[in-house]
């Protein structure tokens, strides 16, 4: 339970694009996980709906710089709220190497929010694509309350070429990115020069 209210969080959230030195603790991102994709209740409900629960949605979470764990690429499992390492050390390399904007590329975390349409298709046959989008806004907005709520910094992205990220970080070729969600602590903005 935070401190913050969600019509707090609400009321000042905004995109908030550099991140400074310090490290992500592993119960920041724990937390951030579990407000995207956490199990809520003894059925198996997660914490953003799921038309049907369908559930299409994975996190592969780039780590770049969270205390107590090693630099890689991981899944979220959120029946076990765990992290599957996926042997990828130097995902954070990669990443940035694969054309993506610069918060992404400077973020001690990023999540990529990949999707199967071909699950969603199963129960809604005539509209898969557009049912799976709606869960992923829900998803998005979810993680940019809870980042807020932590008072930390985070943008949702989708200015990057999903093939070409998701070739790089070797993820399922039957999943397409969705959204990429940098985040970490507040860093100093520099005013544009206009």
């Amino acid at each position: 339970t935070g401190k913050m209210s969600v019509e707090k969080a609400i009321q000042i959230r905004r995109s908030k694009r550099v991140y400074s030195d310090d490290p992500v603790l592993l119960s920041e991102l724990s937390q951030v996980l579990w407000s995207a994709q956490g199990v809520t209740d003894d059925s198996g409900h997660r914490a953003a709906p799921s038309a049907r629960g369908v559930y299409p949605y994975s996190l592969y979470v780039v780590v770049r710089d969270v205390e107590d764990l090693e630099d890689g690429l991981y899944l979220y499992n959120p029946e076990s709220h765990t992290l599957g390492d996926l042997g990828l050390a130097n995902a954070g390399e990669l990443l940035a190497a694969s054309g993506v904007q610069d918060n992404s590329q400077k973020a001690p975390v990023v999540i990529a929010m990949t999707a199967s349409f071909a699950k969603a298709a199963e129960k809604f046959p005539d509209n898969p694509e557009t049912v799976t989008l709606l869960e992923g806004g829900h998803i998005g907005q979810n993680i940019s309350l809870q980042i807020e709520s932590l008072e930390m910094a985070t943008v949702v992205t989708a200015g990057f070429d999903a093939a070409v990220v998701g070739e790089a970080l070797g993820l399922d070729k039957n999943e397409s990115i969705v959204y990429l969600i940098p985040f970490g602590h507040v860093g100093v903005e520099v005013p544009a020069e206009h």
